[in-house]
């Protein structure tokens, strides 16, 4: 086990006993109804059985921390498994310090009893700090060179196959996840429940962007997000490839970061991972499709294979 995966142990291991501690010291004293959230103001909103309350509470960190102990473990680039961590981190982290912080809370005030102000404040600020430092975390984890996936099996090996990686995104995504996972367990309406799911659904997004693996067979060019997973991808049937051309990407000149456009709807579509060298392909019914890739030119030469005898 590395350095890094045996400090996020140690932190989940703590998580883990600091829960079921309070757990234990503030059953008898809980009410029967546990608030769950709080307005910035302090008042109570949103109560569950104190039987349902605890299990919520301690199964919601638990399986951001089992998560957590897994991903390392999954056959995925290193930069992916870093970050699959130390947003693992973060949401452990948080959802315990919050299901600790609720549980002392009830049996403290009871649940229908408002909080100081201070205390709702002091919570909020205690939870970005641990954003914060999850932030850095994955900002100074180790990032090796890409993992390849090894789910095809059946020696049905790829004729060609290509990464590209970007580390700034990372920090990016951390940033959603944290304003997603603060809105969403700090905020009590409809405003913060909203604003929680964009923050979690663009954080994933851009995370799935920060490490591509591309594969060239006899039947398609696939595009594997998450660092090589086999869901999400972008599949083009060879048939459809009319032509190939080797192209130096500059993002904000090719409709920016990320992935652009639409192949559907727009009949043009971009994966910007990087600046640097990639792949600019011209498909059937006058589509287009970019994308920055480590050796376009290995690829080009694969594909221009399939595109002179079709």
């Amino acid at each position: 086990m590395s350095a890094y995966a045996r400090r996020a142990f140690v932190i989940l291991l703590a998580l883990a006993v600091a829960l079921v501690v309070a757990a234990v010291l503030t059953w008898h004293s809980l009410p029967g109804s546990v608030a769950m959230f709080w307005t910035v103001a302090g008042h109570p909103r949103g109560h569950v059985p104190r039987l349902a309350a605890v299990i919520v509470l301690l199964a919601v960190p638990l399986a951001a921390a089992l998560v957590t102990a897994v991903c390392p473990r999954l056959n995925v680039a290193a930069l992916m498994r870093s970050a699959f961590t130390a947003v693992g981190l973060f949401a452990a982290l948080v959802t315990g310090l919050r299901a600790v912080f609720t549980l002392s809370v009830n049996s403290a005030y009871g649940s229908a009893a408002p909080l100081p102000a201070a205390i709702a404040v002091l919570a909020a600020v205690v939870m970005v700090a641990i954003a914060l430092l999850a932030a850095l975390y994955v900002a100074l984890a180790p990032a090796g060179p890409a993992g390849l996936p090894a789910w095809r099996g059946g020696g049905d090996e790829p004729l060609w196959r290509g990464t590209a990686m970007a580390r700034r995104p990372t920090i990016t995504a951390i940033v959603f996840f944290v304003i997603g996972f603060g809105a969403l367990y700090i905020g009590s309406d409809v405003t913060g429940v909203i604003l929680a799911i964009g923050g979690i659904t663009g954080g994933a997004f851009i995370l799935s962007l920060t490490a591509i693996v591309v594969e060239i067979d006899q039947r398609e060019f696939a595009v594997h997000y998450f660092g090589g997973t086999r869901w999400p991808a972008t599949r083009l049937p060879i048939p459809s490839i009319r032509a190939v051309e080797l192209a130096n990407v500059d993002p904000p000149k090719s409709g920016g970061w990320g992935y652009r456009g639409s192949l559907r709807w727009q009949k043009a579509a971009a994966l910007n991972v990087r600046r640097g060298p990639g792949l600019r392909l011209k498909l059937d019914g006058g589509r287009r499709f970019l994308i920055t890739v480590d050796d376009p030119e290995g690829a080009a030469e694969v594909l221009r294979q399939f595109v002179m005898t079709s």
